[in-house]
């Protein structure tokens, strides 16, 4: 009866030990989503606008050399 319980244990033990685990990769995942967000945000903050041409030049791009 006793090697029965302390297998219990054991089976018991690894559970929550994978529980703990999976817990901890879950709340790092989110963290590092989060750390993604802040870096793209400060990037798009950061990044100068993409060029445009002045309105009399048009928007269209010369085929003929």
């Amino acid at each position: 009866m006793d090697v029965a319980m302390s297998a219990a244990r054991t089976v018991q033990g690894m559970k929550n030990e994978n529980l703990y685990l999976e817990a901890q990769a879950g709340l790092l995942r989110k963290a590092m989503d989060i750390q993604a967000h802040n870096i793209l945000t400060l990037l798009e903050k950061s990044l100068p606008p993409a060029p445009v041409n002045p309105p009399h030049l048009g928007q269209h791009i010369d085929l003929q050399a």
